[in-house]
Parts: C-alpha cells; sequence; structure tokens
C-alpha cells in the first residue's frame, strides 16, 4: 500500500487496500493499518475544523442578533418612560380641567 499519497486518497480507498491483508500481520500489515487510522485521523480532523468554523460564524450571528435585541430593548423601555410620563400629565391636566 502506498502512503505517500495518503492526503488524496479517500477514506473507502484505505480502507479497501486494507481489508484486503492477511491475516498474519506483517510490517506492510501494520503499516497499512497505520495508514488508515492516520487517514481517519485525516477526514475527523477536517470535518472537525469545517464545525469548528461553522461555529464561530454562528456565533459572531447570534451576538450580532443579541446587540440587536439589547438595543431594541433600551429603545423600548425609553418610550415606555415617556409614555408613563404623558400620561401622567394628561391625567394631571384632566383633574385640574
Amino acid at each position: 500500500m502506498a502512503h505517500e499519497n495518503l492526503p488524496e486518497l479517500s477514506l473507502v480507498d484505505v480502507l479497501n487496500q486494507v481489508q484486503g491483508l492477511q491475516t498474519v500481520a506483517d510490517k506492510g500489515a501494520i503499516q497499512s493499518v497505520g495508514a488508515l487510522l492516520a487517514k481517519c485521523t485525516m477526514v475527523v480532523g477536517t470535518d472537525l475544523n469545517a464545525v469548528a468554523t461553522e461555529l464561530k460564524s454562528t456565533s459572531a450571528q447570534i451576538k450580532d442578533f443579541n446587540d440587536s435585541t439589547t438595543r431594541l430593548t433600551r429603545v423600548v423601555i425609553a418610550l415606555e418612560v415617556i409614555l408613563v410620563v404623558a400620561t401622567v400629565l394628561i391625567a394631571i391636566s384632566a383633574f385640574k380641567g
């Protein structure tokens, strides 16, 4: 089994080469199993990197949404204060009038 081009081989190709091994483990068999494990590690590492990148992007989007929601909440609170003041002023003028 050629190990030099391992990064270019698919996991299925490496697995197919390993499945053809004899029951007795010689140096080549051990190297082939090691190559299979190395390829599995590469595939998992690549997939984990993609997941980490997606999580970073999602985290940034959630932060942006949270910041936007915080700003909107502050505006709503300010408008509620204005509404309370206006209601009090209207009530006072109604009792005086």
